[in-house]
């Protein structure tokens, strides 16, 4: 059996990033960014080897370059991780061996997670952790620090309808939580909009929130009315949720 929600946001699944290059794109043209720096030339080599499918002789280079890393000060790894996660963001999760699980797990994360404790102050730090490491509590603690970072509240709104399209995908058969504390989540969904700056995306949000709040709302109102078969509920209320069957 389908489910009311079905394909709403298969597209993408947590859109944080901007729309960037293509998967044939990005290396080389980070590669190339990265090679004017004469510190970075290890990595550089290493993204430009992965484009010509030399994947070995480039984790060798990887290797290198955070051998090399490790022994900057704190101001030059900051330097190169601000530049980096940037590089990410842009390239919007079209490919990720931009940022290959060694280099993020022995420098960016920990080189992140220092500046926070060095800045407490200093957003940044807190966008890219919760934007690319998917971590929650820094994109609030972001908002905190800097209530105009569009990234961040767009991230923070598109993980909350995750988690809303989450917990509506199993309906009819039933609903993945609390319908009550997620139409709370939905009314901040509501309330971050407003400060978002672009209106397509803004409009593209918006769209997604009133649906799925709608969908919330009648599931709450369909178990008032003693439950049964939410399908019969929605032919007798003129809701079109089960019209896929």
């Amino acid at each position: 059996m389908g489910n009311a929600r079905a394909g709403l946001r298969s597209a993408r699944t947590i859109w944080c990033c901007m729309p960037g290059l293509s998967r044939d794109e990005v290396l080389r043209s980070v590669g190339l960014k990265a090679q004017k720096h004469a510190l970075w030339t290890d990595y550089a080599a290493y993204l430009m080897l992965q484009d010509q499918g030399l994947r070995a002789d480039a984790f060798k280079r990887l290797a290198a370059f955070l051998t090399q890393a490790q022994t900057w000060p704190f101001d030059r790894q900051r330097a190169f991780v601000a530049w980096l996660c940037d590089q990410v963001y842009r390239a919007n999760d079209a490919d990720s061996r931009v940022m290959p699980t060694p280099l993020a797990q022995q420098l960016v994360l920990p080189t992140l997670r220092a500046w926070t404790e060095q800045n407490p102050h200093d957003p940044l730090p807190h966008r890219w952790l919760g934007i690319l490491f998917y971590e929650e509590k820094h994109l609030e603690r972001t908002l905190e620090l800097d209530p105009d970072d569009q990234p961040a509240r767009i991230c923070l709104v598109n993980k909350i309808l995750w988690h809303l399209d989450h917990a509506v995908h199993h309906i009819p058969e039933g609903y993945i939580g609390d319908p009550a504390a997620d139409l709370d989540e939905a009314r901040v969904v509501r309330h971050h909009l407003e400060y978002i700056v672009d209106e397509e995306v803004k409009q593209e949000l918006l769209h997604e929130l009133d649906e799925v709040q709608q969908l919330i709302e009648d599931w709450i109102a369909f178990e008032q009315d003693g439950g049964g078969n939410f399908c019969e509920w929605c032919k007798q209320h003129g809701r079109t949720w089960c019209d896929w069957e």
